[in-house]
C-alpha cells in the first residue's frame, strides 16, 4: 500500500500551493443544533444563536465574494410543530463573504398557515463557490 505525505503540493508552474477554485468540491459544510452548537463542520469557524430560529454561522476562510450557492435544510421529527426549513435570514447583511445568517421555522395548520420561528433539531448546510 502506498502513503503520500506532503505539506505543500505547487501549482502548475511550481509557483505556490494549489487552490480549489476551479473544482465543483463544497467549500463549506456544517451540521449545527438549535444552540448553535457545531457538531461537525468544514469551514465554518463558529455559530451565533441569535434569537428563537435566527443563526449567523462564521467562514474559517473568505469567500471571494458574496455570490456563493447553499443549499439548507433540517431535521424534521414529523409532527406539525417540528421544524420544517432553514432560509436566508431576511435581515440585512444576509450573505457576505465571512458570514452568512440563516432563518428556521415552520407553517403552522393551526394558525391558517402562518410562518412561525422555530430552533433547529439540527441544521445542515452546504455551500458551493471560490474562496477568496
Amino acid at each position: 500500500m502506498s502513503e503520500i505525505r506532503a505539506t505543500t503540493i505547487s501549482d502548475a508552474a511550481g509557483t505556490g500551493p494549489i487552490a480549489l477554485t476551479k473544482q465543483s468540491a463544497a467549500k463549506a459544510f456544517v451540521t449545527f443544533t438549535g444552540s448553535a452548537g457545531i457538531s461537525k463542520s468544514l469551514n465554518v469557524s463558529s455559530a451565533l444563536d441569535r434569537g428563537v430560529g435566527l443563526y449567523t454561522l462564521n467562514y474559517t476562510n473568505n469567500f471571494d465574494d458574496a455570490f456563493y450557492t447553499t443549499a439548507k435544510h433540517s431535521q424534521d421529527g414529523g409532527g406539525e410543530n417540528d421544524t420544517r426549513f432553514i432560509l436566508t435570514s431576511n435581515d440585512s447583511g444576509t450573505y457576505t463573504s465571512s458570514l452568512i445568517k440563516v432563518y428556521s421555522g415552520y407553517h403552522s395548520a393551526s394558525t391558517n398557515g402562518a410562518l412561525i420561528d422555530s430552533d433547529v433539531t439540527l441544521g445542515f448546510l452546504i455551500i458551493h463557490g471560490d474562496l477568496a
